[in-house]
């Protein structure tokens, strides 16, 4: 009896595992940042700083998630944003994602990286 238990606990892991594999990132950036999923624009991670990436060896450098949120300030929105960014002439700005504004509705999450020198 207890080798079905653990059986169906490990089968329900798998599944729970396989389930957000799939789902992957575009859920978690959607949940986090309030936007539907199919605004969720994430760029793959370049792999020039790999090891294995030729010529193999150390690099020194690697890559940093940047994450940013474009938002139009609309009347829905209350007040001004929170970052130096100004509005282009169609009411849109981009602003980090740590400066935001949590009342501030949010149309588009973009996820790129920025290479860093070690």
């Amino acid at each position: 009896m207890e080798t079905v238990k653990a059986l169906i606990g490990g089968v329900l892991f798998v599944c729970v595992v396989a389930c957000v594999y799939w789902v992957g990132p575009t859920a978690w950036y959607s949940l986090k940042y309030h936007v539907p999923h199919e605004n969720v624009y994430i760029n793959s991670k370049p792999t020039d700083c790999d090891w294995w990436h030729p010529p193999i060896g150390l690099k020194r450098c690697h890559y940093e998630r940047l994450v940013v949120m474009v938002s139009q300030w609309a009347e829905g929105n209350k007040g001004r944003p929170n970052c130096d960014s100004k509005p282009d002439e169609k009411g849109w700005t981009t602003c980090p994602a740590d400066e935001r504004d949590r009342d501030v509705k949010h149309d588009s999450v973009f996820v790129t990286w920025s290479k860093k020198s070690d």
